[in-house]
Order: C-alpha cells, then structure tokens, then sequence
C-alpha cells in the first residue's frame, strides 16, 4: 500500500486513500501559476481542507510504501494471559 502525504510549509498532512496526489500537484502548480488561491486537500479522517497556495511556500509531496500492518492480537490470546491464576472476589 502507498501512504501519500503533503507538507505545506512546515504542516504535514496525509491523504486520504482516495485522494489522487497527481491532481493535487495540479491544482498546486495552478495555484501558484495564477498567483494565488485555495486548493481542496483531502486528509485522513475524511475531512476536507483548504489551504491558500501562494508563491512563496514551500510545498513537498512524498510516497511511501508499507506492508499490510498486522492484525492486532490481544492479551487473551498471548500464552503470556495463561501464566497467570487470577482470584476475583
């Protein structure tokens, strides 16, 4: 899986799974073209922001590639829960 994400000067966002990154460096490039304007960024958490785009900021774009994360398995399924008798009164 890819795990995109934006700095826009010093804050750091990361896209949403849908967001197309491509698009976005678009709609950066036209901002900036045009002097300045807001851009539509969509982020984790499906919310939507609008930042202003101006030709004096810094802005990144990175790509990073990650395995699946694994599945979190819990206490009660570790042998570590059965070392121990718990008495509850």
């Amino acid at each position: 899986m890819n795990r995109n994400t934006v700095t826009f000067d010093d804050h750091t966002y990361v896209l949403s799974a849908t967001a197309d990154p491509v698009d976005l460096q678009r709609a950066v490039v036209e901002s900036v073209t045009s002097g300045v304007g807001f851009v539509d960024v969509d982020v984790a958490g499906s919310k939507t922001m609008s930042v202003l785009v101006t030709d004096r900021m810094s802005v990144i774009f990175e790509s990073e590639e990650y395995d699946e994360p694994v599945a979190f398995i819990g206490p009660e399924s570790s042998s570590a829960s059965h070392a121990f008798d718990l008495m509850w009164t």
